[in-house]
């Protein structure tokens, strides 16, 4: 009998923190159990008061409080964690404290990290950036420009303008003499290490990404991660969060009014903000099947998850209960009962609005299932650490479970009055006072909690834990949810549908644009315009690591959003970064070309996952803004220097600041674009949307990163739509000085990748749109199917060409296709001969082989729109799928003659100088694409893609009900299952029963 897979459990079999108050879980659960706080004044090294502070609310660019929860840094400890010595000093240290977490949740689960039993392992980690290291690095940077607007301020306009420029060069120099700068070693802080460096330095080679959903970030880390394991992609995951303190985030947080002076007190008359704090958490997950037959310590069960989101609401931050309640609903069911529920951990980040919210939310899920005179303890870590952001969510599961082991509820309040303007006494849940005992339920039933994670712009995700008792066992029960599962999987050509497409790439505004500028092979990249930034600020002859010698991208010059069309306010629009509105009109093409103008889509059920390298352009302008204190006490010592009296450099510097804002209006932005997760939020609130929304950075794979996670979620049935994204917008100095330190950016007008004379590239921007419907579905309801993901492979081994390889076998055995049916391959290419050489090899020994007649037609863009970075992989896909639509590929530009790697063996491979058809006349092959994205030290990821089927049904005309399940035993390990399910012609009220609840079977306890 086949195994409905979204329905098993997961195992937790390790855990590890680090956090205010508690350097190891003991300390964290005697800090909880005591009811303790581990916040309060941050450390004078940590928060420079002097330039920082401001008790005042209101003020920019200063903090009202100078509370925080933060924890103490010691060198870090080789002995026990597997970190090579020259790591040290190359990447930063929140990376390298939660690598050395990571190390003891093994050691925890009875692993040692230097050698897992089980090296396809996945790594996923909420995590939005590094420490304050990056900031500086773009201050650094931007500084330059920035500066030039001396030339602008009117107490300055006597002076000559050799006098002026004199000024901005010392000011530009004094600070970069005070920062770090960027050097071929590093330091390399790219968010996306977080979980890449666990996966490098543990030896592992399954999928490793960072996510985005502000401070549901590692909860839904956690998601993905069972998601993953249920469909038998992984063994193993390692999951948490990451979160470092920054004094810029009081700064913002202080904006928006929403820190406390006083304290963290969820739920208490007291309540009046929250206190930011940091922490790392890990968490060793494994199915529980596997966690048994292995003689894992099983510490809790994961039986359910659910995401939601807020869907279009008042604002973009204020929390909506609708959404709320929407996540908690579609944890429950018949299987998965809420009547169970013990205790609650709530998200209650002690914010007077976001606690009534989400009071208001449980009473809705919970008042009609607790039995009179029950009421269910409620609590939240955040009374004792405060708020960890992106590890908010583990933080919570941690405490959880660690209450279950200890079979103690801990208190949620000290002996503060509650909030009188909640009525306690209608309410479903109360707040302990002091630490109580937890009964279990009945002989042999677990006990069960429900952790809670609701993320700024609307993002919730509920987490149901039970405790593990010896009597689990395998119920299976018979209902419709034919999906894969990790013992079989359905035929090949079941998979996922792409159903419509939107780009916006330089050069092309539309997707017919694209079409037409992919089958030219016309160059779009372009100098730097000249409102993004100038570039003689950063010409010279000197090394100094500051210097750009080329300013050629891929820039998308010809895009204006249209305010009406989506009702932004204008002022919006100007503070916001550009990449939200690029996304929005790319969205909105994707959706007409689908249909769905004309027709209506369930908004409840339709999800959004947006692949993307964290930073970029606006996070640069910020970094500028939010370090002005720092920057006027340089530019007042330079005007003094100039002989400026005391009453002229506080007029001369007031007007450099507004200045600076209008040309770098971030801080002054309300709508978060300094975070990545607002690229998704953006999106559901526009088009009204609660099927979730997150962020992921896999770096350059991340586009492909996102196409597995919103396959997994729409496969598990959390939706019945998704929209996938790629897009980047990191075109600003910042970017070009790194490019250049690394040794990436080419020089004048690079060659397309491949060619004979290509000597590196130079960036671009862009994003791309692919939304997604179960196969099945798609032909149930009469889609046009543009294409069909057949495969998708992961990988991060020991070197990049291993990684290459193995990614390619995985997604060609997921598919259950031989390599030489494989008629196209698109690939990134970096324009370095060693760096494509090594892709090239690694892609030949698996499609080359043994089919040497059957043309491969190699494929790249990076020659025409430059690198896009998280985008790229959405640039491919699309492009492979109208290659794969109008059964055409497109040549390789610009390319003059192809390099000798191609030319040096017989081989498949072959470099298409103009349009020609994908496949020869008359051949009955199937027309299939791959496409891979390998980056640097990074995962790599393949995708294998076949033109779209023929719709073989419409929504008139639905296949018969009883169409039974069915399944076939594949040929490959269990890395490359992932991403196939058999479809019926029921599924979609099986999907909505199973996002109900009603559930097939699970390995469970014995029912209540």
């Amino acid at each position: 009998m086949n195994r409905p897979p979204w329905n098993d459990p997961v195992a937790i079999i390790g855990l590890a923190c680090r956090l205010p108050g508690a350097d190891n879980i003991e300390e964290l659960w005697a800090l909880v159990r005591s009811g303790g706080k581990a916040f309060g004044p941050v450390p004078a090294d940590r928060f420079d008061r002097e330039l920082y502070y401001d008790p005042r609310k209101g003020v920019l660019g200063k903090s009202y409080t100078d509370l925080g929860g933060v924890i103490q840094y010691g060198p870090i400890d080789r002995r026990l964690c597997p970190i090579p010595e020259d790591a040290l000093g190359r990447y930063d240290l929140a990376h390298l404290t939660l690598c050395e977490v990571a190390a003891a949740a093994c050691r925890h689960a009875g692993m040692d990290p230097r050698d897992l039993p089980h090296r396809n392992t996945g790594v996923y980690v909420g995590h939005a950036r590094a420490s304050g290291l990056g900031g500086e690095l773009a201050y650094a940077a931007h500084v330059a420009e920035a500066a030039r607007y001396l030339h602008q301020v009117p107490a300055l306009a006597h002076l000559p303008p050799a006098r002026r420029e004199q000024m901005v060069k010392q000011v530009v120099a004094e600070v970069r003499r005070h920062s770090p700068a960027m050097t071929p070693r590093g330091p390399f802080l790219s968010a996306h290490l977080a979980a890449g460096l666990i996966a490098k330095f543990f030896r592992l080679d399954g999928p490793a990404m960072v996510f985005n959903a502000a401070c549901a970030s590692s909860l839904h880390a956690v998601v993905q991660a069972v998601r993953a394991l249920q469909s038998g992609s992984i063994e193993m995951a390692l999951v948490g969060g990451a979160s470092y303190f920054h004094s810029d985030t009081l700064v913002l947080f202080s904006q928006a009014q929403s820190l406390s002076q006083r304290g963290s007190f969820p739920f208490s008359e007291d309540a009046d903000g929250l206190v930011v704090a940091e922490g790392y958490v890990v968490l060793v997950l494994k199915m529980l099947d596997r966690a048994l037959a292995d003689g894992n310590r099983v510490l809790a069960v994961i039986p359910s998850v659910s995401v939601s989101t807020d869907g279009r609401g008042k604002s973009l931050w204020a929390p909506r209960k609708e959404g709320q309640v929407e996540a908690m609903r579609r944890a429950y069911g018949d299987a998965i009962s809420a009547r169970r529920v013990q205790y609650i951990e709530a998200h209650a980040t002690s914010t007077a609005l976001g606690d009534a919210t989400e009071l208001a939310a449980l009473a809705e899920v919970f008042g009609s299932v607790v039995e009179p005179g029950r009421k269910i303890p409620v609590g939240s870590v955040k009374a004792n650490v405060g708020h960890t952001l992106e590890a908010a969510g583990a933080t919570s599961l941690a405490k959880v479970v660690l209450a279950l082991s200890r079979r103690t509820i801990p208190p949620g309040i000290d002996d503060r009055p509650l909030n009188r303007q909640v009525d306690w006494d209608r309410l479903p849940v109360f707040v302990p006072r002091q630490a109580l005992e937890w009964p279990a339920p009945a002989p042999g039933v677990p006990r069960r909690a429900a952790v809670n994670a609701f993320g700024i712009g609307g993002m919730n995700v509920h987490v149901v834990v039970d405790e593990f008792v010896s009597s689990w066992r395998p119920v299976f029960g018979s209902a419709p949810i034919p999906l894969a599962t990790r013992r079989g999987l359905a035929p090949a050509d079941r998979a996922v549908a792409v159903v419509g497409v939107g780009a916006i790439f330089p050069g092309a505004r539309t997707i017919e644009a694209f079409r037409q500028l992919v089958m030219s092979g016309r160059d779009a990249r372009s100098e730097v315009p000249s409102d993004r930034w100038t570039p003689e600020y950063y010409r010279g002859e000197t090394a100094d690591g500051w210097t750009i010698p080329n300013t050629l991208g891929g820039f998308v010059t010809d895009f204006q959003y249209d305010w009406r069309k989506h009702k932004v306010p204008p002022k919006q629009i100007q503070q916001a970064s550009p990449l939200q509105f690029m996304i929005l009109d790319a969205v909105d093409q994707a959706l007409e070309g689908a249909g769905y103008h004309q027709r209506p889509m369930d908004r409840k059920r339709t999800g959004v996952v947006v692949g993307t390298i964290f930073g970029g352009d606006f996070s640069g302008q910020l970094a500028v803004a939010l370090q002005w204190p720092r920057l006027r006490r340089t530019m007042a010592e330079v005007l003094r220097q100039h002989g400026l009296s005391e009453p002229a450099v506080d007029q001369a510097t007031a007007e450099f600041y507004d200045l600076l804002l209008r040309h770098m209006p971030a801080l002054l932005d309300e709508t978060g674009s300094f975070t990545a997760n607002v690229l998704a939020s953006r999106i559901t609130k526009t088009f009204d949307l609660m099927g979730g929304g997150v962020a992921v950075d896999a770096g350059t794979a991340s586009a492909l990163a996102a196409l597995a996670c919103a396959s997994d979620l729409l496969l598990a049935g959390h939706c019945d739509l998704m929209i996938c994204v790629g897009a980047q917008q990191a075109m600003s100095p910042a970017t070009y000085v790194v490019w250049n330190q690394l040794g990436a950016l080419g020089t004048g007008r690079p060659s397309a990748p491949f060619d004979a004379h290509a000597a590196g590239a130079v960036p671009g921007e862009g994003c791309g749109v692919l939304l997604l419907k179960r196969l099945e579905d798609a032909r149930h309801d009469g889609d046009r199917v543009l294409a069909t993901i057949r495969g998708l492979g992961a990988a991060y081994g020991p070197t990049r060409a291993d990684s290459i390889e193995k990614a390619a076998r995985r997604a060609l055995a997921a598919a259950g296709l031989a390599p030489a049916q494989v008629a196209a391959l698109e690939t990134l290419g970096t324009g370095h001969s060693r760096l494509d050489a090594e892709e090239i090899g690694a892609l030949a020994r698996v499609y080359t082989p043994n089919s040497p007649e059957r043309p491969l037609h190699l494929g790249t863009l990076v020659g025409q729109i430059g690198n896009t970075g998280g985008a790229s992989g959405a640039a491919s896909l699309i492009k492979a799928a109208l290659e794969l639509d109008c059964r055409q590929v497109a040549p390789l530009a610009p390319l003059g003659r192809p390099a000798d790697f191609l030319l040096a063996k017989p081989s498949r491979i072959h470099v298409p100088t103009q349009p020609q058809p994908i496949q020869p006349a008359g051949s009955a092959a199937p027309e299939i694409a791959a496409i891979n994205s390998c980056g640097g030290d990074e995962p790599v990821y393949h995708v294998l893609m076949e033109r779209g089927a023929p719709m073989i049904t419409t929504a008139n005309s639905p296949l018969p009900a009883s169409q039974e399940v069915s399944a076939v035993i594949p040929p490959t390990d269990a890395a490359s299952r992932i991403l196939y399910f058999d479809a019926t012609s029921r599924r979609r009220e099986a999907m909505r029963r199973r996002a109900a609840g009603v559930s097939a079977g699970e390995i469970s306890p014995p029912p209540d």
